[in-house]
């Protein structure tokens, strides 16, 4: 597979792992749990583009908390097809 950045066949899987805080907590939230996550981060070693997928075990985590938050808000639920172009993106 070639780098989508440079296309650059110069690419290494990397273990990783992340912790994923929900985009509506602002400062005053900080001390709200992130989930973890552990995906594989796919790196190219010549221009440093890097990305990775969410573990479908970790995804239902990221939608039940980026829900939780929009509800508190007075906010709509997230969708089902939301989340998926939240994965995707």
């Amino acid at each position: 597979m070639a780098c989508v950045l440079c296309a650059s066949s110069n690419e290494v899987e990397f273990p990783s792992e992340i912790i994923l805080h929900f985009p509506f907590s602002g400062l005053e939230n900080l001390d709200k749990n992130g989930v973890f996550v552990y995906p594989k981060v796919l790196v190219c070693l010549d221009c440093g583009f890097s990305c990775f997928t969410t573990p479908e075990t970790e995804a239902p985590a990221l939608a039940n908390g980026v829900g939780r938050q929009m509800k508190a808000r007075n906010r709509r639920s997230v969708t089902a097809a939301e989340v998926e172009r939240l994965r995707i993106a």
